[in-house]
């Protein structure tokens, strides 16, 4: 995650996606498709799509990782602040 966060810094995001998706599939395989760093590495991935303007797919993974939170219980911070920015990418 960190060198995804390094390529975002550095303005390249074909890198830092590429990154996103290769920590996605290995958490979701590791870790599995219900934990909270899954959860946290499609929120990251939903932000850089909105950013570069792919809006289905910043929707498809904030909603990804929205029922994940939901299915841990997490009913705070977080999950307001996804389902906040997943709102922001309906109107964009």
């Amino acid at each position: 995650m960190d060198l995804a966060f390094a390529h975002l810094g550095a303005d390249e995001q074909p890198e830092a996606m590429e990154c996103y998706v290769r920590a996605l599939a290995i958490f979701e395989r590791v870790l599995g498709p219900r934990h909270v760093d899954t959860a946290n590495t499609a929120s990251d991935m939903a932000i850089l799509f909105a950013h570069i303007h792919e809006y289905d797919n910043a929707l498809d993974a904030f909603n990804y990782a929205l029922a994940i939170y939901s299915h841990l219980g997490y009913f705070h911070e977080v999950q307001v602040t996804n389902g906040r920015n997943c709102t922001n990418v309906h109107f964009a």
